[in-house]
Formats: structure tokens, sequence, C-alpha cells
């Protein structure tokens, strides 16, 4: 599975990027088979709002300041990023 990652300027997010690249090889969303959105809900919105006409799924990750609509918070999330990347 190719992962896209798009994330908000928060420090947060840019520091989660920064690990996350270190671990998975990110594609752009156009070649991608879903997208990795790092940041609030904000970020999940917009990211789904310029990205919904290529038709793939989001995988929002809380590294921003309200995080209602994202599925995990912190980055103790790697096992389930590694889950999700296979495909789970």
């Amino acid at each position: 599975m190719k992962l896209a990652c798009v994330h908000s300027s928060a420090p947060n997010a840019v520091e989660a990027f920064g690990l996350l690249s270190e671990r998975y090889t990110f594609v752009a969303p156009e070649e991608a088979d879903a997208i990795v959105v790092l940041g609030g809900d904000g970020m999940l919105l917009h990211s789904i709002h310029a990205h919904r006409h290529l038709g793939l799924p989001f995988f929002g990750m809380n590294r921003g300041t309200v995080g209602n609509g994202t599925d995990l918070s912190g980055f103790s999330c790697s096992p389930s990023m590694r889950d999700f990347s296979k495909g789970f």
C-alpha cells in the first residue's frame, strides 16, 4: 500500500512528519492508496476537501489543537500505522 502524508504547520505535526518519514516512504497524494493527515480537525477537513477528487481513504492523526475527528492522539500510533500500511 502506498501512503501519502500531509501535515499542518503546527510544531507537533511537523515533528511527527519527520519521525514518520524516517520509518515510511511517502508518495504524492495522486500516487497513493490512502492519505495520512497529521494535524487537527481543521487540517483533516482541509485535506479531505483538497484531495476528495482522488477518492482515497484518509487516516487522521491528532497532532494539532483540536482532534475530535482524528483517529489517534500522540505519537504512540506506530503499530497501528504499520497495520494500516499493510492493508489492515
